[in-house]
């Protein structure tokens, strides 16, 4: 007996350890089997024309089997695909993808409802909600912002209760002109600010997200006055080019300061706009500081000059000769002398354009319906490209006589 037992002791041993080993891997699968862990939720392939609107769990619960260590499924993450998703409520399944070896057994919940909306864009002017109140003894102007619309997304039912952007400024104990920017805001028609499902995503947007504001700041005692404002030019442009007119904008600005101070004030001085050389047009702008105001007096804020010395070619002449005239209406059994007349004109224009001009692109003509047979003195009518223009075109003489 003794010795049957002691006969394959090495392959008795080996099966042992064989049959322990068994037991620690089926024992671990039961352990790993039905554990329950809570991941994230994530929303993917949101449609680029969608977005959603309701509010969609943050976790779930998944219960989990495993044929291994279940620590291999540590960074889960369950979703919810909306890739062909629709505007409108609707339940969705949830999907967790999972490593080799690791199975869903359950997930809780199995669905989740997401209302989308369709995405939608409008422009809306920018307007002011000032906090606090400016100093005593001053007020508040208009104020300026720039941009003074912005283009706003979002979900086609919120936006539209928007009809407006807005920016808080504070105003409090405010003695001098305000300048900032500041981010646009936006409400409901109830005057509720809008927010989405979840605070840390804007379900709203603008373009751009902020504006600058300038809001003058000024005592009340102060005049105003609006004056038209004036500029000149000097040098000489480039040969063949010439000043074809000066723009001033605004042609007019309002001007603030003591009364007294004001009086003698009847135009504001934009300066000089040098064209030495000039091909194109020349454009300056003006600083407030450059308008040589009296000392107290100021221009309203907010307000930018710019002055443009537009800049043209100079006109030229040129003579076409011996060019056809085309007789017009002759009544039926009438002639004319000469039947084929010509003239010489002069046309005048840019410089490129006329002297591209070829002799196809002159064409004259007069029109005899309705005159008596006898000598006639008709004049001559000229059609030329645009840009183009004849000079003093003459009358042309004709007998007018029976055949």
């Amino acid at each position: 007996m003794n010795q049957a037992w002691r006969r394959n002791w090495g392959y008795k041993l080996i099966s042992v350890c064989l049959a322990i080993l068994l037991w620690l891997f089926v024992s671990n699968q039961v352990r790993s089997e039905n554990a329950q862990q809570v991941i994230p939720l994530q929303e993917r392939g949101v449609p680029a024309n969608l977005i959603v609107t309701s509010r969609v769990l943050n976790t779930v619960t998944v219960r989990l089997q495993s044929l291994g260590n279940i620590s291999a499924a540590k960074d889960l993450v369950a979703y919810v695909e909306l890739s062909g998703a629709v505007k409108g409520e609707k339940s969705y399944p949830l999907t967790v993808a999972v490593p080799n070896g690791v199975r869903v057994v359950s997930i809780e919940p199995a669905t989740v409802s997401v209302t989308l909306d369709e995405l939608k864009e409008k422009t809306v002017p920018v307007t002011l909600e000032p906090v606090g109140k400016v100093a005593e003894g001053f007020e508040a102007g208009k104020a300026v912002f720039q941009p003074s619309a912005v283009t706003v997304r979002g979900p086609e039912q919120r936006l539209n209760q928007i009809d407006k952007g807005f920016v808080e400024v504070n105003l409090a104990n405010a003695s001098d002109t305000i300048q900032s920017s500041a981010a646009v805001r936006f409400k409901d028609a109830g005057g509720n600010p809008i927010a989405g499902p979840d605070p840390t995503r804007p379900i709203i947007s603008a373009q751009p997200q902020e504006v600058s504001v300038l809001i003058p700041v000024v005592k009340r005692d102060l005049a105003s006055k609006s004056v038209l404002v004036k500029a000149s030019v000097k040098g000489t442009p480039a040969n063949g080019y010439t000043v074809s007119q000066l723009l001033i904008t605004p042609p007019a600005v309002k001007l603030f300061g003591l009364p007294e101070r004001l009086t003698g004030v009847e135009l504001v001085n934009a300066g000089v706009v040098d064209v030495s050389g000039a091909t194109q047009d020349v454009i300056i702008g003006v600083k407030p500081e450059d308008l040589g105001l009296p000392a107290g007096v100021g221009l309203e804020a907010g307000v930018k000059i710019t002055v443009v010395a537009r800049m043209g070619t100079v006109p030229i002449e040129r003579t076409f000769k011996a060019v056809p005239v085309t007789i017009k209406n002759l009544a039926a059994g009438q002639g004319a002398d000469p039947s084929s007349p010509t003239i010489d004109i002069v046309v005048k224009g840019l410089q490129d354009v006329v002297n591209g001009l070829k002799d196809s692109d002159v064409s004259l003509w007069v029109d005899v319906g309705g005159l008596s047979p006898g000598p006639q003195s008709v004049q001559v009518v000229a059609q030329l490209p645009q840009g183009v223009d004849a000079v003093n075109l003459p009358k042309l003489n004709l007998n007018i006589k029976l055949q």
